[in-house]
């Protein structure tokens, strides 16, 4: 495969290909046209919003905007929030966060950005969490790093039964 320099697509082929035998270039193929659909974002926020002041139905609402943001299913989506943190921004305790996206793929220059805009906004509408009182941190994972289902996705991948449920 001839890399183009600074093409995403191209580099994420190479570290999907990383984990893969040699002898799979078709579920290579597989995954590379699934691209990074297949995996477990994982949203967590750490925040000094008491428990008490987070809406009802926050958690939902949370991985709707999460998996819009991800462009990942619902069913993969993984929330996590840690309300009542003894934490100050700024040297304030006004309401802040600080959060963590972790995924399989779909983490870029770009979609970080847009994944931050979106995300920023939702924060500040559900938690008055003003968007300079939250770091986000992005964070990409390799296949081989998450289990799942007994294994690791680096693994999975490798059956073309699996990864054509994707």
């Amino acid at each position: 495969m001839k890399l183009l320099p600074n093409n995403p697509r191209q580099k994420s082929k190479q570290r999907f290909s990383r984990y893969l035998s040699e002898d799979s270039e078709v579920c290579q193929q597989k995954i590379f046209s699934l691209g990074v659909r297949i995996a477990m974002p994982c949203f967590i926020l750490f925040t000094n919003v008491p428990a008490s002041a987070i809406p009802k139905g926050f958690l939902s609402e949370t991985t709707k905007v999460i998996a819009k943001a991800i462009r990942k299913p619902e069913a993969f989506i993984t929330v996590r929030i840690h309300p009542g943190q003894m934490m100050t921004h700024g040297g304030t305790t006004d309401p802040c966060a600080s959060s963590e996206m972790q995924a399989i793929g779909h983490i870029s220059a770009a979609e970080n950005a847009e994944m931050s805009r979106q995300i920023s906004e939702f924060l500040k509408s559900k938690l008055q969490i003003d968007n300079r009182r939250n770091y986000i941190k992005f964070t990409d994972l390799p296949p081989h790093e998450v289990g799942y289902q007994g294994t690791t996705f680096g693994e999975l991948v490798k059956d073309p039964k699996w990864a054509a449920l994707m």
